[in-house]
């Protein structure tokens, strides 16, 4: 699947501190926009209501941040850490996730559209009720990790690892899991998630165990 790409022109590096920068914005209305932020420590920061645009952060740490309805659109994000932020109602629009780390955040409620999730960690993360629209994830690991409720919609998973997802009331309609690690998920006793969801022979093996199938050799 073809993305949308980050629209990221010219961009500036701060030349004092980024978090006094971004305070600077927290009672205004005004985008972020522009910056090249590189090697920042936000963590445990309050960055709540904040919108950034064509912004490029590189080896970020966000760890433990209250990230509740920020904003991000045409970002690109390179070995930043998002470990156990917290939040939810987000808004990711044409953005690259790649070599991130998102174990544990929380990110429910929120809308991705447009996003590349490459060569990171989202295990543990949460990310019930959310749109997911135009996303591709690949070389990902979302092992542990909470899609309950979602709404899903040209969702491109490849060779990524889906154990112990929880994908409760998520329809997989179209998804193709074929190239991916899926094992153990979790889904309602009416087994509904599963419907027109494309897996491998072996995924389909394990999954009939879900249905109470005894397969005879």
């Amino acid at each position: 699947m073809k993305l949308a790409r980050p629209i990221i022109s010219s961009l500036t590096e701060p030349e004092e501190d980024i978090l006094s920068i971004i305070k600077s914005y927290v009672l205004s209305d005004k985008e972020i926009a522009g910056y090249l932020i590189k090697n920042a420590f936000l963590e445990y920061e309050d960055l709540s209501y904040l919108s950034f645009s064509g912004c490029r952060f590189e080896n970020c740490r966000f760890a433990g941040s209250s990230l509740e309805r920020t904003s991000f659109s045409d970002c690109e994000f390179k070995g930043c850490d998002f470990s156990n932020c917290d939040g939810g109602d987000n808004y990711f629009c044409r953005c690259e996730i790649i070599s991130c780390k998102l174990t544990g955040g929380n990110f429910s409620s929120s809308v991705f559209k447009e996003v590349l999730f490459k060569r990171s960690t989202c295990a543990y993360g949460v990310f019930d009720k959310s749109s997911i629209r135009n996303v591709s994830v690949c070389d990902c690991d979302f092992s542990g990790s909470e899609l309950s409720g979602c709404t899903l919609k040209g969702f491109v998973p490849q060779n990524s690892k889906f154990l112990g997802t929880g994908f409760f009331k998520t329809s997989l309609k179209g998804v193709d899991f074929s190239d991916c690690l899926l094992s153990g998920i979790r889904i309602s006793d009416s087994f509904g998630e599963l419907r027109g969801a494309v897996v491998s022979p072996m995924q389909a093996l394990e999954l009939s165990a879900l249905l109470g199938l005894k397969i005879k050799e």
